[in-house]
C-alpha cells in the first residue's frame, strides 16, 4: 500500500539584522527573498537608505547627548 507523503517546503523569510558595533557604529544584513531579482534588488534600496538614515541620524542624535561631535 503506497501513501502520499506530504513534505513541508520552508519558504525563506525576509530578516533585518543589525548590530550596534564599537564607537556607536551600525552593521546590518537584509536577507530578502522572492522571485523577481529586480523587485528584490529595489526592496534592498529602500529598506538599506532607510536603515542608513534612521541609523545615521540616531548616531548624530547620541553622538549630540553625550556631548562629543565628529569631525
Amino acid at each position: 500500500m503506497e501513501s502520499d507523503t506530504q513534505v513541508p517546503v520552508m519558504k525563506e523569510t525576509n530578516s533585518i539584522k543589525l548590530s550596534k558595533g564599537q564607537k556607536n557604529t551600525y552593521a546590518g544584513e537584509i536577507k530578502l527573498s522572492g522571485d523577481d531579482e529586480t523587485d528584490i534588488l529595489k526592496r534592498i534600496k529602500i529598506v538599506n537608505d532607510e536603515l542608513v538614515k534612521t541609523y545615521t541620524e540616531l548616531n548624530a542624535t547620541e553622538e549630540i547627548n553625550n556631548g562629543r561631535t565628529k569631525n
